[in-house]
């Protein structure tokens, strides 16, 4: 657009009118922050390279996925997909797996205990959330164009409700483990205190599901209206803070407590590998 000028009035000189500024056909009343994203940046690179030198401290081959979710917190998340969200639930289901399997006595592998058949629990959790990354594909576009209309909503939907068992299995099994008698072992307390990180890492990854589908229902109805009035959107789509304080916070969080009690150094060293034997 052109600037406008005033007509010339009794020898005054025109005014120039400055042109609007440039706004997103989607998100024109969203004013997005310089800093933040700069800051989290930073974390995030910081974040990288703590989980990186953690995973080659420990020579833990799995535990290097915290490295490459941090290095996705600020790169693929940042265009809302669940790049980073996955890779941290797929970290975080391993390590619980790999807990389960390091202190629990052989009458309790059960699924009476566990809830879930002991053996296929990492199966029972990441194959829904593999079903949710894909619907979240073919939601973006990429694949299906127009993408099938809600197809965001439902993958974020999923996506959500599988972290939020997985917290529940979590929790469930901690509490149990606390009354198994694991002290003639000597790890009963480096196991309760990676057991409290995961509960506090999977309320977490549960709160940040929870925001993803605010998120992309939010943005999947902006998408279909053909005017917007700021008075009526929700404040997901007018502010900047819900998303770094629902969204991005808890990545942050999870990571953070990740590195403060890393895997590689309580886990035995034959459960700090991708495959395990069952």
């Amino acid at each position: 657009m052109q600037p406008q000028q005033q007509p010339e009035i009794l020898g005054v000189q025109p005014q120039t009118t400055p042109a609007p500024a440039p706004v997103s056909p989607f998100f024109p009343f969203y004013a997005p922050s310089f800093n933040l994203p700069l800051i989290g940046l930073f974390i995030a690179i910081v974040l990288t390279i703590i989980h990186g030198w953690l995973a080659l401290r420990a020579r833990s081959i799995y535990a290097a996925l915290f490295s490459k979710a941090a290095m996705a917190v600020f790169y693929l998340s940042w265009v809302f997909t669940a790049g980073s969200g996955s890779i941290l639930a797929f970290a975080l289901v391993l390590t619980y797996t790999r807990l389960m399997r390091w202190i629990t006595p052989a009458e309790h592998f059960n699924a009476s205990t566990t809830w879930v058949p002991p053996a296929h629990q990492s199966l029972c959790i990441l194959i829904p959330q593999s079903l949710a990354d894909g619907l979240g594909l073919l939601s973006s576009g990429l694949i299906i164009k127009p993408p099938p209309a809600h197809l965001a909503s439902v993958s974020a939907v999923l996506e959500m409700l599988v972290w939020i068992v997985f917290a529940c299995l979590v929790m469930h099994f901690v509490y149990v483990s606390r009354k198994w008698k694991l002290e003639e072992r000597g790890i009963k307390q480096q196991s309760l205190k990676l057991g409290l990180a995961l509960v506090a890492s999977t309320v977490l990854l549960s709160v940040r599901g929870i925001m993803q589908v605010f998120e992309r229902d939010v943005f999947s109805e902006l998408s279909t209206l053909a005017t917007l009035d700021p008075k009526t959107l929700p404040i997901v789509a007018t502010k900047e803070w819900p998303i770094y304080a629902f969204d991005y916070l808890p990545s942050i969080l999870i990571l953070t407590i990740m590195a403060i009690h890393n895997p590689g150094f309580y886990l035995p060293k034959q459960l700090l590998g991708i495959w395990v034997r069952p």
